[in-house]
């Protein structure tokens, strides 16, 4: 049973909607001599058409779907299966709830990436190092860039993971790129 809006001052909850439906030819419009048979419906109140019309376009093969990120409902009209709706997200209207999917996606495949981890580790230490002013911004620059180079090898295969592990260590990337650490504390 589905519920009504209210009818009498209640919600009225009922097993059957009264709909009448009517097929009338009539000429597109546009196109001279060109006709269509077109569907009329008369119902009662305004529910028992949207419920028709929701139930016509699920067997027409329109999938519904919740959104994971806003828990809206919303229409799946691409070919592909989404699990995020094209909604601005409420706190950053620039950003879209697909747009946060994708993010988190990429969050959860990191965390099972040791070549991920161990580059946000060594791009930690190099950050702290700049902090500490034992490293200057142009050294930060060129070891980051350095980190980025050997995380893309690894994740691509060019190189294995001990290997870009080993090179990512401070020690062995200041060496590797001529930085002098100054070791301020």
């Amino acid at each position: 049973m589905m519920v009504n809006h209210f009818r009498d001052g209640v919600h009225a909850f009922t097993l059957f909607d009264t709909v009448k439906v009517q097929y009338k030819p009539r000429e597109i419009p546009g196109h001279l001599n060109t006709y269509a048979i077109y569907e009329v419906y008369s119902v009662n109140y305004l529910q028992a058409f949207l419920k028709m019309d929701f139930m016509k376009a699920i067997m027409a093969g329109h999938i519904f779907r919740r959104c994971k990120n806003c828990k809206r409902f919303f229409l799946l009209t691409h070919g592909y299966k989404t699990a995020y709706c094209d909604r601005p997200l409420a706190d950053n209207p620039k950003r879209t709830c697909r747009q946060q999917g994708a993010k988190n996606i990429a969050k959860e495949k990191a965390q099972n990436n040791p070549v991920i981890q161990s580059y946000s580790r060594a791009y930690r230490r190099i950050t702290a190092d700049k902090n500490r002013e034992n490293i200057n911004e142009e050294q930060w620059k060129l070891a980051k860039r350095k980190l980025s180079d050997l995380r893309d090898m690894a994740v691509s295969g060019r190189m294995r993971d001990a290997e870009a592990e080993a090179e990512m260590q401070s020690e062995t990337l200041y060496k590797s790129l001529g930085i002098d650490k100054k070791n301020k504390r």
